[in-house]
């Protein structure tokens, strides 16, 4: 599981990102709280065959 923090928000952007693996994308300037919660996603969801 990838995730990413970027200060461009453009679909191009998200778009590459998910492209290259990225699950979950970030937009800055993002909170310790944000961060922390979608860390704490990741680390609940079983990664999928594909990403191990």
């Amino acid at each position: 599981m990838v995730i990413a923090a970027g200060g461009i928000d453009s679909l191009e952007n998200v778009a590459a990102a998910r492209a290259a693996g990225v699950r979950h994308f970030l937009l800055k300037p993002y909170t310790g709280e944000t961060l922390l919660k979608i860390v704490d996603e990741v680390l609940k969801k079983p990664a999928s065959p594909a990403t191990r």
